[in-house]
């Protein structure tokens, strides 16, 4: 995989793309090009082509001239005015457009402060481009605020890891948004949502609510592809971003997580001592810890005071260091100290709101808060699967609402079919329903998903992470009403 001007070559599958466009061209043609690649400003020969690709078969003297020719027309490329292959007058033909291989893209945009670099821009028809550009606006004011984002404007490719393109379309009295979100080194779709909304002017694209909905799926999206990407860096190259990305959610949910997770956030600090992320990280880490019953709770949790003033020292804008610093409060019992925290924060992010809020209401025991706050952030979220599945599920269940709970459930344990937390919380469920056949072989499937972790450890360990002995008692209940526990 290569990029040649501004086109993404793939040899593989014999395709040029570049913005949504692709154009397939015969391999032989395509065998040219990349001999051509790869002595970029160089000049290469008829007869360097002919014995290359030809091998001595006897062909036309004008075979080379009709293959330059078909790849220019492919190229979009001028013979008189070049901007991809020169001809050079009785000798052959020059590649004059910039080539970069895939892995160069990639490397292009590492940067030991953790910068993601983003492109936006917008399209639609010319009446309807106004909602369109209002949004782009909103979303990329907003995504400034995230301090590991840099946003440049949607014409400036070169240096962006990724483009996120929006548009509106006015449908009578509803309009219908709609984002893709593509990886701009190898020109793939990661992600394409759309949401239609009640609407009586054009200005409610700017909608606060929205915008920060669609924003906490493109930031997941960008998370996750940003976690695939340096799965095969190594950890003794790997910058103090690429080292925090390397450490998922589903790590803390095992002693053996938890120490690994510790060890790539110490020498993500190792290597940048002000890197706000990882402190606040670490924070969460250890703060949870010490409330999943890990040994020596008092110096974990001096540890988690630690790390969390050093982040909110660096950083108090970023959602994803707010958020980890606000969960930590959260599992130290300073409750509203953590909603003073996150109370500025909210205004930008509504959606981060949810976030936040849904642990604090629990803890509160004002479910019927949580559960109006629950369908408010469902209305807006693009995603079919809310943002931290577990808590929704905990807040229908104290709501008496079983069968939405085994929804959301089912879909967590499918989405993440690896994860034996959203099975062992599906059977949960499944008990509150008195389904005690299905909640028996969901439980069965978290058994052998956690691979010999003892996962009934594991769980009453989880539940009891909650101040509140309500909230614990129906990660409970159901599993006992079943008698899988």
């Amino acid at each position: 995989m290569l990029r040649i001007g501004i086109w993404q070559v793939d040899p593989e599958s014999n395709r040029l793309s570049q913005n949504g466009v692709h154009r397939s061209i015969q391999p032989l043609t395509m065998n040219i090009l990349i001999h051509l690649a790869s002595h970029p400003g160089k000049v290469v020969t008829n007869e360097e082509l002919l014995e290359q690709h030809w091998k001595g078969r006897v062909v036309a003297n004008d075979a080379v001239h009709r293959r330059i020719a078909d790849l220019r027309k492919k190229l979009g490329d001028d013979k008189r005015q070049p901007t991809y292959i020169e001809t050079v007058h009785k000798k052959g033909y020059r590649l004059i457009a910039k080539v970069q291989r895939a892995d160069e893209l990639a490397a292009k945009h590492r940067s030991s402060a953790g910068e993601v670099v983003i492109a936006i821009d917008s399209y639609g028809r010319e009446d309807e481009r106004t909602s369109s550009r209002l949004l782009q606006e909103e979303i990329s004011g907003l995504l400034l605020k995230v301090g590991w984002i840099r946003v440049l404007p949607g014409n400036v490719l070169d240096n962006s890891r990724y483009r996120l393109r929006v548009g509106t379309k006015i449908i009578g009295s509803r309009l219908r948004l709609t984002c893709q979100l593509a990886d701009n080194a190898t020109e793939s779709e990661i992600s394409m949502f759309s949401r239609e909304y009640e609407s009586e002017s054009i200005f409610f694209a700017k909608s606060p609510a929205i915008c920060s909905g669609v924003i906490s799926v493109v930031i997941g999206e960008i998370l996750t592809a940003e976690r695939h990407r340096v799965v095969s860096i190594p950890i003794d190259q790997a910058t103090s971003w690429e080292l925090c990305m390397k450490c998922g959610d589903d790590d803390l949910d095992t002693a053996i997580g938890q120490e690994k997770t510790e060890k790539l956030l110490i020498r993500a600090l190792d290597r940048d001592p002000s890197h706000a992320h990882a402190h606040a990280r670490l924070a969460y880490l250890f703060a949870y810890s010490a409330t999943a019953g890990r040994k020596s709770p008092a110096e974990l949790l001096d540890r988690a005071r630690f790390h969390l003033d050093q982040a909110l020292a660096m950083e108090r804008r970023d959602p994803f260091v707010i958020n980890d610093c606000v969960m930590t409060l959260a599992h130290l019992g300073e409750i509203e100290r953590a909603s003073e925290l996150g109370d500025a924060l909210h205004r930008y992010f509504p959606v981060w709101e949810w976030s936040h809020m849904s642990t604090l209401l629990l803890e509160r025991s004002e479910y019927a808060e949580a559960l109006q706050r629950l369908e408010e952030h469902t209305t807006y979220h693009p995603e079919p699967l809310p943002v931290k599945s577990r808590e929704s599920i905990i807040i229908l269940l104290l709501n008496s609402r079983f069968k939405e709970a085994r929804q959301i459930a089912l879909r967590a344990a499918v989405f993440r079919n690896h994860s034996f937390v959203d099975w062992a919380i599906y059977a949960n469920v499944l008990g509150h329903l008195d389904r005690s056949t299905e909640a028996v072989g969901a439980w069965s499937r978290a058994k052998e998903l956690a691979r010999g972790l003892s996962i009934e450890r594991w769980h009453q360990r989880w539940s009891n992470q909650f101040h509140n002995p309500e909230v614990s008692e129906v990660l409970t209940n159901g599993l006992k009403k079943v008698g899988v526990e």
